[in-house]
C-alpha cells in the first residue's frame, strides 16, 4: 500500500511540526471518516522515529475505541509495517486486567525506545487495575525520568476521554486525569480529530472531503465512495421504513452480482442501535423491538449478525456468536446485514458495507458525518471508481445532529437540456497502441554508455553506506530551504517492495528500458564501492532510470512515435441531474442571490435555499466576483454553478505515465452568446508549482492540438489564482487564438468577464 499523493502532503505536514528542541506542541487533524487515518498515523509514526533516530522516543496511543477495536489498531499498523519507511518498531495493546482478580503480582510497563503502546478506554475506571494501582501514571513518569520523549496520539480526540456512561462517574474521572497526565508529559501531541478545537495556540492540519474526491490529488484514486442516495423522513414509521430498506438493499444485492465472481464484493446493510433504555418498560419495547428486526430481515432471506461488543453478540448463521469483526469486514463476506452499536464499532472499517438504516425506536441518536462515513469507504479493487460499487445509501427517520446538513442539488428543469462543453482525448486508443510500439532500447542502450559516468554517480547517491556500514537505499523526503530530510531504507526486502512499485508506476516505461539495462550490465562490470564486491545491478540501473532520466526517456519515444495526440471538444448535458451531498461545520458558503441563472435549484434539509456550500476560502471569492457580475448582467448569462466534483463535466489529459485522467473544474459559465468559461481556482498560499504547471500545459495543448472537425465550440479555460488575504484574483486564460483575436491575459478578471460575455 501507498499513500496518496494527499494523504502524503498530510503527513508531511503533521511531521514538520515536530521539532526536536520545541517540548508541548499540539497538532489537531481533521479527516473525513474512511480517509485512511491509521494509515497515516502509521506513516507519521515511522517518519518521527526515521528523522530522529537519535532521540529515545515511545508514541502512547488513546482510541475510545472498545472490544477488538483497539487490538484491529495494532494490527492494523503491523499490517502497514513493510510499506514504512522505518518500521522496527514494536506495536503493543495494553488492556487492563480486572481488579477484582488475582492482584498479587501487580504488572508494571516499562518504556522501550520507538515503541508503541495502544491503551482502549476498557483500559481506565472502575475495577481496573492500571486506573486503581496508577500503572500507567508510573510508566510515564519512569519514561521521563529515563529521558524518553512521549508522542502522544489521541484516536477520535473530538469525543473526549471524560464522556461516556454518565452513570460512571469514577471512570469520567479517571479518563480526565489520563488526559492530564499525558497533557502535562507529553513532547509532541497529535489529535485526530473531526472537530479541531480552534485555540491559537493548536496546530492545524485539515483534509477536505473534496480534496479526496479529487482525482488529481489522489493519483486518479478514489478513497470514497461518492454517489448519496438518501431517504430522510421524520415522518416515517419504522416498520415501513425497515421494509423500504430492505427492498432496496436487495435490489442492490443484484447490482454488485452484475460485477461478477473476479471482483467478488458482496454488499452490507448497517443498522445502528443505541444502548437499551435503562427504564424497565421503554427496555421491554426496545428488546422487542430487536426481534422485530430479526424477524423481519429473516422473513427477507437475510443474514444478520448482532455486534453490541465482544460479549455482546449472536446472528442468524452456522457461527452463532463465534465471529468477530474482521470475518464481517471480508469483501465476500456471506453476513447481509450488521446490527451494531456505535461504541463498541467506533473505528471499524467494513467498505463493502453500503447502506445505512436508523430507525428512531431503537437508535434517537441524531444522524452525523461520523456514522454516515462508515459506509463510504470505497471497496472496488484499487480503490478504482465503478458505477454500482460509487453509490451509498443513508435511511433514517430520526433527527440529523445539528451541524450536519444535507443538500440537495437538482439540474434546474429550463437547463436540463442545454449543452455544455467536454474536452476528451480523440484517438488514446492509436496513441497508446504507437507508445507501445515504439522501441527505444538502441536509444536506450547509447544513454547508457554516454551519460555512464553520470549515471553511476546518481546510483552511488542513492545507493550509500550508512555510518555504521551499513549499505542503505536514500531518498530526499522533504526540502526547506536549503536544508533537505532523506530516509535510508536499511531492509533490502523493503527495498525491493519499493522498486516493486515504482514498476508498476512505470510499468509501460519498465518495460521498454528493461532489455538494453540487462544487455549494458553484461557487458559492463561497474563496482560501487572501493575495497568491496559490490557490483552496478539491474535495480540501481532502472531506480535511476525511472526517478532522474524518465523525462528524457519519454522523450525518446515521443521523437519516434508516429501519431500525435489530439483533443475534441464534445457537447453533452449535465449529469448527474440530481445530487445529494451531507456536510458538517460548513465554513465557507454563499447565496446564489435566487439568481435564476444558477444551474442548480438547492435544498437544505429538505427545505428550499439558495446557498452553496464551498469547498475554501479562495472559491468563495471567486463565487462573490461571479455573482456580483452576474447580478449586474443578467441579460448575457445564460447559465452559471459551482460544479460538482463528480460530474460530467471534465478535461481528459494524459499524465506522465501516458495514462489518461481527468480533471474537473471549479467553476462553469455559459453565456447568452454561447462562449463557455471554465474555470480553475488556486489559491496563492496553495499552489502546487509542479502540478499547476501540468494543468497549464495540459490547457494550452487543448487548443494547439484539437481534432480539426466542424464542430468548433467557443470555450476559455482560465486558472484564477486568489490572494485570500486581500481577495486580490489574477488569471492566466487559454483559448482559440484564431477566433479570439485579443489577448485574454492582459485583461482584469471584470474585464475578461465583461469582454467574453459581450462577444
Amino acid at each position: 500500500m501507498r499513500l496518496t499523493s494527499i494523504q502524503k502532503a498530510k503527513v508531511d505536514e503533521i511531521v514538520q511540526y515536530y521539532d526536536p528542541s520545541r517540548r508541548g506542541v499540539i497538532v489537531e487533524f481533521k479527516a473525513p471518516t474512511g480517509s485512511g487515518k491509521t494509515f497515516m498515523a502509521a506513516h507519521v509514526i515511522s517518519e518521527i522515529i526515521n528523522q530522529n533516530l537519535d532521540d529515545k522516543l515511545i508514541f502512547v496511543i488513546a482510541t475510545l475505541s472498545s472490544s477488538e477495536l483497539p487490538l484491529a489498531f495494532k494490527e492494523k499498523l503491523d499490517y502497514y509495517k513493510p510499506d514504512l519507511a522505518f518500521s522496527s518498531f514494536e506495536v503493543e495493546y495494553i488492556e487492563s486486567p480486572s481488579s477484582s482478580g488475582n492482584t498479587e503480582v501487580v504488572p508494571r510497563l516499562f518504556p522501550e525506545k520507538n515503541k508503541v503502546y495502544i491503551f482502549g478506554k476498557a483500559t481506565f475506571g472502575k475495577g481496573r487495575i492500571f486506573s486503581e494501582m496508577e500503572i500507567i501514571d508510573d510508566f510515564i513518569y519512569m519514561a521521563i525520568d529515563r529521558g524518553f520523549k512521549i508522542v502522544y496520539i489521541r484516536d477520535e480526540a473530538h469525543v473526549g476521554l471524560g464522556s461516556g456512561d454518565n452513570r460512571d462517574v469514577v471512570t469520567r474521572a479517571t479518563r480526565r486525569k489520563f488526559e492530564d497526565l499525558m497533557k502535562e508529559n507529553s513532547f509532541f501531541t497529535l489529535h485526530m480529530t473531526a472537530t479541531p478545537n480552534m485555540r491559537a495556540d493548536t496546530k492545524k492540519v485539515i483534509l477536505y472531503e473534496s480534496e479526496l474526491n479529487d482525482p488529481s490529488k489522489n493519483d486518479d484514486r478514489w478513497l470514497l465512495k461518492t454517489q448519496l442516495e438518501p431517504l430522510l423522513d421524520r415522518n416515517i414509521e419504522d416498520t415501513k421504513l425497515l421494509e423500504h430498506a430492505i427492498s432496496k438493499f436487495k435490489n442492490i444485492q443484484e447490482e454488485y452480482r452484475q460485477l461478477g465472481e473476479e471482483i467478488g464484493i458482496r454488499p452490507a446493510l448497517l443498522i445502528q442501535v443505541d444502548n437499551k433504555p435503562s427504564n424497565g418498560i421503554q427496555e421491554q419495547e426496545f428488546l422487542e423491538e430487536i426481534e422485530n428486526i430479526k424477524t423481519t430481515l429473516i422473513e427477507h432471506g437475510l443474514c444478520w449478525v448482532k455486534y453490541f461488543g465482544n460479549n455482546d453478540k449472536e446472528s442468524h448463521h452456522r457461527v452463532g456468536s463465534n465471529f468477530n469483526l474482521n470475518d464481517l469486514t471480508r469483501k465476500d463476506s456471506d453476513i447481509d446485514v450488521i446490527i451494531f452499536k456505535i461504541g463498541p464499532a467506533t473505528g471499524w472499517d467494513i467498505p463493502r458495507a453500503c447502506m445505512l438504516l436508523q430507525l428512531r425506536n431503537v437508535s434517537s441518536t441524531a444522524l452525523n458525518t461520523q456514522t454516515i462515513g462508515r459506509i463510504k469507504r470505497n471497496p472496488y479493487p484499487n480503490l478504482e471508481r465503478n458505477e454500482i460499487t460509487d453509490k451509498y445509501y443513508v435511511y433514517s427517520n430520526a433527527e440529523l445532529e445539528r451541524q450536519t446538513k444535507v443538500f440537495k442539488y437538482k439540474v434546474k428543469k429550463d437547463y436540463q437540456s442545454d449543452d455544455f462543453v467536454l474536452i476528451k482525448i480523440a484517438n488514446y486508443k492509436e496513441l497508446d497502441k504507437d507508445f507501445e510500439n515504439v522501441d527505444i532500447s538502441k536509444e536506450v542502450l547509447e544513454l547508457l554508455n554516454s551519460d555512464r559516468d553520470s549515471i553511476v554517480q546518481k546510483v552511488k547517491q542513492y545507493f550509500k553506506k550508512n555510518d555504521s556500514g551499513q549499505q542503505v537505499y536514500r531518498t530526499e523526503r522533504l526540502r526547506q530551504n536549503e536544508n533537505a530530510i532523506y530516509n535510508d531504507i536499511e531492509n533490502v526486502f523493503k527495498f525491493l517492495r519499493y522498486y516493486e512499485g515504482l514498476k508498476v508506476n512505470n510499468e509501460k516505461l519498465y518495460r521498454k528500458i528493461e532489455k538494453s539495462v540487462e544487455k549494458f550490465l553484461n557487458e559492463n562490470k561497474i563496482s560501487l564501492f572501493e575495497n568491496d564486491n559490490v557490483y552496478l545491478q539491474k535495480e540501481h540501473l532502472i531506480t535511476v532510470l525511472l526517478k532522474d532520466y524518465k523525462t528524457k526517456l519519454l522523450n525518446l519515444i515521443s521523437k519516434k512515435q508516429t501519431i500525435d495526440l489530439k483533443y475534441e471538444f464534445a457537447l453533452e448535458q449535465y449529469k448527474p441531474l440530481i445530487y445529494t451531498e451531507i456536510y458538517s461545520d460548513i465554513i465557507n458558503m454563499q447565496s446564489t442571490d435566487e439568481s435564476p441563472k444558477y444551474l442548480f435549484d438547492i435544498s437544505e434539509d429538505n427545505n428550499a435555499t439558495y446557498n452553496q456550500p464551498l469547498d475554501s476560502k479562495a472559491e468563495k471569492f471567486v463565487f462573490e466576483k461571479l455573482r456580483g457580475f452576474i447580478n449586474r448582467n443578467q441579460d448575457r448569462v445564460k447559465i452559471w454553478a459551482k460544479n460538482q466534483t463528480t460530474s460530467n463535466i471534465s478535461s481528459e489529459y494524459l499524465d506522465e505515465n501516458k495514462q489518461k485522467r481527468k480533471s474537473y473544474f471549479d467553476y462553469i459559465l455559459k453565456f447568452e452568446n454561447n462562449y463557455f468559461l471554465y474555470i480553475e481556482v488556486k489559491s496563492i498560499n496553495d499552489i502546487d508549482p509542479e502540478k499547476t504547471a501540468k494543468l497549464k500545459k495540459a490547457y494550452e495543448s487543448y487548443f494547439e492540438n484539437k481534432k480539426e472537425t466542424l464542430f468548433n465550440p467557443e470555450i476559455v479555460l482560465s486558472i484564477w489564482t486568489v490572494d485570500t488575504e486581500n481577495g486580490g484574483i489574477n488569471h492566466e486564460s487559454y483559448y482559440n487564438k484564431e477566433t479570439i483575436e485579443s489577448n485574454l491575459n492582459q485583461l482584469t478578471i471584470d474585464e475578461l468577464l465583461g469582454y467574453l460575455s459581450g462577444l
